[in-house]
């Protein structure tokens, strides 16, 4: 069954239940001027313009998410913010779970971050698409990780729509774990990352469950927990 949403203020119950429109358009602003602290961001705090739709990358074009993640990397060294942040946008549908390609948008600077966030936001109102709405999930509740702002309140909302739309999708239950766990919410962090073992995923993102699983389960002081996820990660990352 899909998360529900705690009681609380309107808007924040609101936004945890899935109404995204529940967000005020200056949230991206306000978020990566406390997470992030440019002044310019200030200036940005309203932005919300109209976005083609990345499509995803053809597996010719970078055949993996570490090329991706290079040329969009060689794109920011060279000044080129927007075309990095299209590769990257791309590619994060191509590669839903890749931190590689995640922490090269994450590297862009907080204006264009700021900006290409709150485009892509008011696309994903409109189109609902699973994959857009995963990737900015993803993306937003790792812009916050120490909660400092609204982040993964916001997270949880794209991920539990994306998983209303998509109930068979396991990296919908995966990215939702890896926000639960920022929000610190440890027994729906497991169920989510447990359901999504339910769906089958391929080897490679088995390897990442297990291995989060693991660290969470060596963090709460449950070794033996930890054992059990680490030698399933690693029974996975055989076959790959």
């Amino acid at each position: 069954t899909s998360p529900r949403a705690s009681p609380g203020n309107s808007s924040e119950s609101s936004i945890r239940g899935g109404d995204l429109s529940a967000v005020p358009a200056f949230l991206w602003g306000n978020m990566l001027l406390i997470a992030l602290r440019p002044a310019v961001c200030l200036l940005l705090a309203g932005l919300v313009c109209q976005l083609a739709r990345p499509q995803a990358l053809a597996a010719s074009e970078f055949p993996s998410a570490e090329s991706c993640a290079r040329a969009a990397g060689a794109r920011i060294r060279s000044g080129e913010y927007r075309a990095a942040a299209q590769i990257c946008e791309r590619g994060l549908l191509a590669y839903p779970n890749s931190d590689r390609i995640e922490g090269v948008y994450l590297s862009l600077p907080a204006e264009i971050l700021a900006g290409r966030l709150a485009e892509r936001y008011e696309h994903v109102q409109q189109t609902q698409d699973v994959r857009e709405l995963i990737a900015l999930g993803r993306v937003v509740s790792d812009l916050d990780p120490h909660r400092q702002a609204q982040g993964p309140q916001l997270a949880e909302a794209l991920l539990t729509r994306a998983i209303e739309l998509a109930p068979d999708n396991p990296s919908a239950y995966y990215n939702y774990g890896r926000a639960l766990r920022i929000a610190r919410k440890y027994p729906e962090m497991f169920a989510a990352w447990e359901k999504a073992l339910s769906l089958k995923p391929d080897d490679e993102l088995k390897v990442l469950i297990y291995t989060r699983i693991g660290k969470a389960r060596l963090a709460m002081s449950e070794p033996g927990g930890a054992e059990t996820a680490f030698h399933a990660a690693l029974a996975s990352d055989r076959k790959l």
